[in-house]
C-alpha cells in the first residue's frame, strides 16, 4: 500500500493484535505481514466470514487449502514420499 496508508495499517494490527507494518520509504510503500500460525487462522475466520470477490476468492481458497494441509497434517511432511 502507499505509505500515506501507514496508519490504517496500523490501527488493523494494533485492533487485531497480529501482525507488523514495514515500512519501504525508497519505494514510499508499506505492507502488513502476518507470519505465525494463530494470527493466519484469525484471518482464515475474518474472510471465511467476509468473503472476497472474483480471483482474490479464488486466492485466498487455494491459500487456505495450503495453508490446512501444512498445519493441520499428521506426522511428518516426507511421511507419504516413497522412494
Amino acid at each position: 500500500m502507499n505509505i500515506d496508508d501507514q496508519n490504517v495499517l496500523n490501527y488493523i494490527r494494533d485492533y487485531l493484535g497480529i501482525g507488523n507494518v514495514y515500512l519501504r520509504e525508497k519505494s514510499s510503500s508499506c505492507s502488513f505481514i502476518v507470519g505465525n500460525e494463530k494470527g493466519i487462522r484469525l484471518l482464515l475466520d475474518i474472510f471465511d466470514k467476509y468473503q472476497l470477490n472474483g480471483i482474490k476468492l479464488l486466492d485466498y481458497l487455494d491459500f487456505k487449502r495450503a495453508f490446512i494441509l501444512y498445519f493441520d497434517r499428521i506426522g511428518t511432511l516426507t511421511d507419504n514420499i516413497r522412494v
